[in-house]
């Protein structure tokens, strides 16, 4: 038999009340959820970016070099492919 659950699977505090009789047996202590009232943790500062606009110019464009080979080289492959087939 399926139960309904009150929250519609929302983080609501009556979840628990919500479980199968035989899960609860199971698990017979809930998690203890952290009181809403307590202050929000300090925000932490953000760290800095990975790379600097100068690095990341260079690595983007030995990234389309890379790609711009490997295109080069697909094309003289299949090039030299069609003019062994049909030459």
């Amino acid at each position: 038999m399926v139960m309904r659950n009150r929250g519609e699977g929302s983080e609501a505090p009556h979840w628990w009340d919500d479980l199968p009789p035989k899960l609860r047996e199971r698990f017979s202590h809930p998690p203890a959820h952290p009181e809403r009232e307590e202050a929000p943790a300090p925000r932490v500062e953000e760290p800095p970016p990975p790379v600097g606009t100068g690095e990341l110019i260079g690595e983007l464009s030995r990234l389309v070099l890379a790609f711009a080979i490997t295109v080069v080289g697909i094309l003289l492959f299949l090039s030299a492919a069609v003019y062994f087939v049909y030459g």
